[in-house]
């Protein structure tokens, strides 16, 4: 559903912008208007703004945490006065060392640092490194809307 979802969303945008541009604004505005000119060249941006927030949603790494992961030295000592930090801060599903605000990703299968949610949209999970590009991708489109 993932790269299906992405295509639909591609799609979409490259129909709104060639709609808009070419039976709304050039109707409207005409093709020697500075008006139409700068409104199609803002929308233009826009859209091209939206398609490239999406990208790098899509392609940023949304902050897995590696298999190989271990606690940092400084909160070893902490972890284990507390009991041991495989108690505390380990993943059942991953079998492996989850740090603090980290949360399983079942679409995924493994856990990503402050998780917000898994987006088909974007076809990746929307976590602490690719959030602004999500957020970003959300505001272009909502402007491309109105």
């Amino acid at each position: 559903c993932g790269l299906t979802c992405g295509t639909i969303t591609w799609t979409l945008h490259i129909f709104a912008w060639s709609t808009i541009t070419k039976l709304v604004i050039i109707p409207w505005f005409g093709v020697n208007d500075i008006t139409g000119q700068v409104i199609e060249f803002f929308y233009t941006l826009i859209t091209f703004m939206a398609l490239l927030s999406h990208a790098k949603a899509m392609f940023t790494n949304p902050g897995a945490v590696p298999q190989d992961a271990e606690p940092p030295p400084q909160d070893l000592m902490r972890y284990e006065e507390q009991g041991g930090w495989r108690k505390k801060r380990w993943c059942n599903r991953c079998k492996a060392f989850k740090p603090m605000r980290a949360h399983h990703d079942s679409v995924t299968g493994r856990c990503i640092v402050k998780l917000d949610h898994y987006c088909p949209w974007v076809n990746n999970a929307v976590g602490i490194f690719n959030h602004k590009f999500f957020l970003l991708f959300v505001l272009y489109t909502c402007i491309q809307c109105v």
